[in-house]
């Protein structure tokens, strides 16, 4: 307010005195009427009306008017309580200082006659409760007020807009010079006493009679309770009358003119002694909202565990916010105290209110997401479940008929029952039973029940049930979901969706299941029976069925919660997890009890670390926890390349197979080999990235592109030996399959003749640690192992041979190789333990690459056999083309047959025993020498250069051959023998019987055909030879195969 402002201000109250004082000493001339007024008493009742109901700002000049033109004399006592009453109702500065005006002006036309009742009047008002004071008949008339817990602060509010309306108009009064002293009304007020207290005129006139009511009144206000109840009434009178009442002697230095119109207005020493009370009332309001502060930290310190034992989230966020709204407002309350004092408002109050802005945020964002839970998720913003399918679950129901419809359908299914009147008792209980029609449909309808697999079959259910729907069937339905066996607990869904469409016709349905549930739930926990798993199961499936769908509200969940959490036993913590499993998510994603299952989860954290749990049960709960809120991972950032590197990877990664291959080395060739050089690099690089099984069509293909761009060929292949090497002993768990996969390339590399001999026996001696086959002859024992990365190399080396490990063992290195699988042997046999798996690639990698080879069991024996074959020298490098053919087509031709595979082991014993005799051709191994498994190295790169087309040629004849014959079905030789006079001829159906007297030799009989003629001759074949062996093995399994058959049939009912 400014100077100019204060001074009109003031010179108002003074002119309004000077005409009051007239007016009481029986001036009458002081406010001007017409001379001839209006006594129509219609008029007049409407002018009392008005002033009862329309006292504001707005009708102010049709008060003027009245008050001039109209009577008004003989209704004086009407007009005052009328008055009374209007004034009561103002609430606005603007509409009580208008009001003022109007009272004013009736003041001078009535006098003493109306402002004294008047007074009286609203003295009372003031105080309902003579005996209290103000404060006292605020929180006795705000408790009456408040009819409900639900809204405690309405009584409150209203009483105290009124207790600050009548205020202000007993300070305007006194400044306009309406009243002086409680002399002016105190008559008018009751004088006796009642259940021992005395009304307000004794207590008036116990304290000084002269002292303004003004300074009364604030002095009552002021000496409140310390729960500053009024302190919003305070810090109003504060604001508006600052200058007039609480200003110092001195209001504003150097204003004298002001200041002398303040101390006419209000003397000094009235100012001086309000101005101490108020500044007494100032220090106690300080300490007040210091008070408050801590009680607010300790109330959010609680909030963690209240808001899901207690269920009232929403409640206690609205408690929240008032709790932090009402601080606000005493802080700013405490500043206009503190500036109409001239003091410095405390530091620390400032920071509290700064804190308090964001405290009061974080509660508004609460409440905000609480009010807006619902509008989220019905328009998807929130993503509760994860998939579709769950979605159209538990959120997509049926649309259900008209209810008319359906109540007309139901009530004609009925039949005619319900219309009869009732004749007796018998008739009336009748009445109670639907139809022996609704009852075979009910009938029906309850044996489908069981057999609910899918949504569709519940809705079909549902919807044929409304048209059933009586009590009866209700009653009969309730009970058919309520008794669902222990171990069908896969049905609750289907049931719960099932109740969960006929709700709006049938909510008693959904009503009992909740019951239901609860109560099962109670009683289990009481219980505590772990053995009834299934049964737990099903009522946790019951109460979380129920929750997804919402029929049963959140507070009752967390009741069950709150129950797994008071004892926290191994059976609570088990009903814990299961719940959490199987409705924690939905809660958690659910933004209406997100924040409550948030809580729950911190409390459950800190229960789990109180307690020391054995690791099986923190399992169960660890799982539950994770299984609710999985840790955020971070997307991977996609890379992005060219498009021409896009379609590279796309034809060798992912389209790249056998039947293509023609067409992807057509594509590769139209690239630019020199200007996409380092696409083309990397990408081959990457031989991870192909399908493993077609890494064999990869190799073909840089074998193919070799032609024509040899030096590409070579640094790719080069670069994957390197990176294979320098990444064996430091490669990691998670590149492990790389490397795989590069053994892999590189050992089909071989297969087509692209990477030569010494390379690959290179790779395979390096896999085998050095530190343990420097001197062979000095092996460490088992125990001693201990590297991490062994039964990687172990892999890496099996790898190896099971891919190319049979070429390299038929060819010219067979002398190194078969003293590799022997280290082989000995080096995986070493290993204290190893994997299952590899175990079985053991057993089945040596016989494949040497199947004349024994495969030991035990290191002792197998460094036995290694030791031996070193210190005799052992030579296997015989020329075989017979077993080199075979070798090299071995793949393709797995169709031979068995004939003609026995007669080659046997050619291969014969050969290992020829190699044995060879004494001239015995060395002295040291396997410190590298030329030890390198010495026919240069012989087989000459004459492989020699044999390249001859090889290939042979292999393109004998692959189409074998494709011709790949459907073809084999022959079986099954030619009857001609028939013999002679009886001395064995019969070949017995094996035994073909033995000669010295019994070792058994008779076969060599069909032969010379132009039409078929002959027979008898040969003596070795009885120990793997013909007559494999022969005498297959008609003991043909005779074992005839009994069983025989068997099967006698035995057959």
């Amino acid at each position: 307010m400014s100077k100019e402002e204060l001074l009109d201000k003031l010179n108002v109250y003074l002119n309004d005195r000077q005409l009051a004082i007239q007016t009481k000493n029986g001036d009458a001339n002081g406010f001007p009427v017409q001379k001839s007024l209006d006594s129509s008493l219609k008029k007049n009742t409407a002018f009392m009306k008005r002033c009862r109901t329309s006292l504001t700002a707005d009708n102010y000049d049709l008060f003027i008017k009245e008050i001039k033109s109209l009577s008004l004399g003989k209704f004086v006592p009407e007009i005052t309580l009328s008055i009374a009453e209007g004034l009561s109702k103002c609430r606005s500065v603007k509409d009580i200082q208008a009001a003022v005006k109007i009272v004013f002006f009736l003041y001078q036309r009535f006098s003493v006659s109306f402002i004294r009742p008047l007074l009286a009047n609203l003295y009372s008002m003031l105080y309902p409760s003579p005996a209290d004071s103000i404060s006292g008949n605020l929180v006795k008339s705000a408790s009456a007020v408040a009819v409900s817990e639900t809204i405690p602060n309405k009584g409150n509010s209203i009483n105290a807009a009124k207790t600050r309306a009548l205020l202000r108009i007993f300070v305007e009064f006194w400044l306009h010079g309406l009243v002086r002293t409680p002399d002016d009304f105190k008559d008018l007020l009751p004088a006796v006493y009642t259940s021992g207290k005395k009304f307000r005129k004794g207590m008036l006139e116990e304290k000084a009679p002269q002292t303004p009511i003004v300074v009364l009144l604030l002095e009552d206000v002021l000496a409140a309770p310390s729960n500053f109840s009024l302190l919003p009434i305070v810090s109003s009178v504060v604001r508006s009358y600052r200058y007039e009442l609480f200003s110092s002697y001195e209001a504003l230095p150097g204003e004298n003119e002001i200041n002398q119109r303040i101390n006419s207005v209000c003397d000094s020493h009235w100012r001086l002694q309000l101005r101490i009370q108020l500044d007494r009332y100032y220090q106690d309001l300080i300490g007040y909202i210091e008070l408050r502060q801590h009680e607010f930290e300790e109330y959010r310190d609680r909030l963690s565990e209240q808001d899901f034992l207690e269920n009232t989230l929403e409640g206690t966020s609205n408690k929240a916010e008032d709790f932090l709204k009402s601080i606000e407002g005493d802080i700013a309350n405490g500043l206009s105290i503190c500036e109409a004092l001239n003091q410095s408002f405390p530091s620390n109050i400032k920071e509290m209110q700064d804190s308090f802005h964001k405290k009061r945020e974080e509660v508004m964002s609460i409440q905000n997401n609480i009010l807006n839970a619902e509008v989220l998720v019905q328009t998807g913003a929130v993503q509760l479940w994860d998939s579709e399918e769950e979605h159209r679950f538990y959120e997509t129901f049926p649309e259900l008929p008209n209810l008319e419809f359906v109540k007309k359908k139901s009530f004609e299914t009925n039949g005619d029952q319900e219309t009869k009147p009732e004749a007796s008792t018998e008739d009336s209980q009748k009445l109670t039973k639907p139809s022996k029609s609704v009852s075979v449909k009910i009938d029906n309808l309850l044996q489908t029940l069981p057999n609910f697999m899918s949504a569709e079959q519940v809705d079909q259910a549902a919807l044929e049930f409304l048209f059933l729907n009586t009590k009866a069937s209700r009653n009969r339905l309730i009970k058919a979901f309520c008794n669902i066996p222990r171990t069908s607990s896969f049905l609750v869904p289907y049931y719960i969706r099932f109740a969960r469409i006929v709700t709006p016709l049938a909510p008693e349905i959904a009503s009992a299941l909740v019951e239901h549930a609860r109560g099962a739930f109670r009683r289990m926990m009481n219980r505590k029976a772990k053995h009834e798993y299934d049964t737990r199961t099903l009522i946790v499936r019951y109460v979380s069925e129920l929750t997804k769908f919402r029929l049963m509200p959140f507070s009752y969940v967390f009741d069950c919660y709150k129950m797994c959490l008071l004892d926290f036993t191994s059976f609570d913590l088990e009903v814990l997890s299961l719940l959490l499993e199987n409705c924690g998510r939905f809660l958690f994603r659910f933004p209406k009890s997100s924040l409550q299952i948030t809580s729950l989860l911190e409390a459950v954290q800190k229960k789990k670390l109180a307690a020391a749990l054995p690791a099986q049960e923190q399992l169960i709960l660890d799982n539950a926890l994770y299984f609710v809120n999985p840790p955020k991972t971070s997307s991977e950032r996609v890379r992005k390349r060219p498009l021409k590197e896009e379609f590279l990877r796309y034809i060798l990664h992912i389209r790249l197979n056998e039947t293509n291959l023609t067409a992807t080395i057509a594509l590769l060739r139209k690239f630019n080999w020199k200007t996409d050089f380092e696409i083309l690099y990397s990408t081959f690089m990457e031989v991870w990235n192909m399908k493993y099984e077609c890494l064999n069509s990869f190799a073909s293909l840089v074998a193919s592109l070799y032609k024509t761009h040899p030096d590409f060929c070579i640094y790719v292949i080069d670069d994957t030996v390197d990176s294979l090497l320098t990444s064996i002993d430091s490669s990691s768990f998670g590149d492990s399959q790389k490397r795989l996969a590069q053994a892999k390339f590189l050992a089909e590399l071989y297969c087509v003749r692209l990477l030569d001999v010494r390379s690959i026996i290179g790779i395979l001696f390096y896999l085998l640690p050095p530190d343990k086959f420097k001197n062979i002859l000095q092996f460490s024992p088992p125990g001693a192992i201990s590297k991490e990365n062994e039964l990687f190399r172990l892999r890496m080396i099996a790898l190896f041979l099971s891919t190319c490990g049979s070429s390299l063992v038929r060819s010219k290195t067979r002398k190194t190789m078969l003293t590799y699988l022997l280290a082989y042997q000995c080096y995986f046999l070493a290993q204290p333990e190893v994997p299952l798996d590899m175990q079985f690639e053991f057993d089945d990698v040596v016989p494949k690459v040497r199947p004349s080879m024994k495969v030991y069991k035990n290191f002792d024996e197998a460094w036995t056999a290694l030791a031996e074959r070193i210190q005799s020298g052992i030579d296997d490098h015989d020329q075989d083309d017979e077993e080199g053919s075979i070798v090299q087509s071995e793949k393709s031709n797995e169709s031979e047959n068995e004939l003609e595979a026995n007669d080659w082991e046997d050619n291969e014993e014969n050969e290992d025993s020829s190699d044995d005799s060879e004494s001239e051709e015995e060395i002295s191994i040291d396997m410190d020498d590298p030329e030890i498994f390198n010495s026919d190295d240069e012989e087989l790169d000459e004459e492989r250069i020699h044999t390249d087309e001859i090889d290939e040629e042979l292999n393109r004849m004998m692959n189409d051959s074998l494709s011709s014959r790949a459907h073809e079905r084999g022959i079986a030789f099954d030619v009857p023998l001609p028939l013999r006079n002679t009886s001395g001829d064995a019969s070949f159906s017995d094996l035994n019987n073909l033995l000669t007297e010295n019994e070792e030799n058994v008779k076969f009989t060599l069909l032969t055909k010379k132009g039409n003629k078929q002959r027979s001759q008898v040969l003596d074949v070795p009885y120990h030879s793997v013909l007559a062996q494999s022969t005498k093995s297959r008609q003991e399994e043909e005779l074992m195969e005839r009994k069983r058959m025989k068997e099967m049939v006698l035995n057959y009912d």
